[in-house]
């Protein structure tokens, strides 16, 4: 059983072979599709976690601030244009 293509004989054997060769190419894409899928989630979630801890951690960081000492006069004085 073999076929003629522009002057090439194929035989039943290489079709077969070029069909599962195919079947197995769409299943690695497919399956290497899944993967970076579900990386990318897990790196979505990582990253989200990690936003929320830093966030807590500036939110609740409590430090005394030090007042301004006010009471020292200015070098020089402001004057207006009007």
């Amino acid at each position: 059983m073999n076929f003629v293509s522009k002057n090439k004989k194929i035989s039943f054997l290489n079709i077969l072979i070029g069909f599962f060769a195919s079947l197995y190419d769409l299943g690695y894409d497919f399956i290497k599709l899944l993967v970076d899928f579900f990386a990318s989630l897990y790196d979505m979630a990582h990253d989200l976690i990690f936003f929320i801890w830093e966030y807590l951690k500036w939110i609740t960081d409590i430090r005394p601030i030090m007042p301004q000492n006010i009471t020292t006069q200015a070098e020089k004085s402001i004057t207006s244009k009007s």
